[in-house]
């Protein structure tokens, strides 16, 4: 039987100092413009004893919203301060991914840039109406990623899907 506090190689790329994971829970405690912050820093990086930190859902687009004061991977500032996060997690020697998410449907036209609604007949929702949609949504998650792995978050996983 495996020890939960022995090594593991995931996937065959990323090495973890254990077998802890710590799943993703949403937060809520993003600055303005769902920009992560020092406190988001100091709560990752208080459970980087953990073999893998998955964070928080985290935007790809302004579109993919479905709570307040989630943060986002898709501006300059949160890629920027997503850096914060890190920064904090990888010195203290620990290993982050970034939950990337779209709430598609679920989305509220209150949360969408410029009050968007595409859920036709259901109030408070939001659907792509075009198949081309989905190849934004698409385009979203690869920059997201692309966002994400240029800061560190996943970085060993990403390197080793080159």
């Amino acid at each position: 039987m495996a020890d939960l506090f022995e090594s593991l190689r995931l996937g065959g790329t990323v090495s973890l100092k254990n077998r802890i994971v710590m799943a993703p829970m949403t937060r809520t405690r993003t600055s303005e413009g769902d920009v992560p912050n020092m406190l988001m820093a100091t709560y990752y990086g208080q459970r980087s004893t953990a073999g893998l930190i998955v964070a928080e859902a985290t935007d790809v687009a302004p579109s993919s919203k479905g709570y307040a004061l989630t943060p986002g991977i898709h501006t300059e500032d949160q890629k920027r301060d997503w850096r914060l996060v890190t920064d904090e997690v990888h010195r203290k020697k620990g290993t982050i991914f970034l939950q990337l998410w779209h709430v598609g449907r679920m989305a509220h036209p209150s949360l969408m840039p410029d009050g968007e609604d595409g859920g036709k007949g259901r109030v408070g929702s939001f659907c792509p109406r075009r198949a081309r949609q989905v190849g934004i949504h698409a385009r979203g998650y690869t920059q997201a990623a692309s966002n994400g792995g240029s800061i560190g978050l996943g970085r060993d996983l990403l390197a080793g899907l080159r």
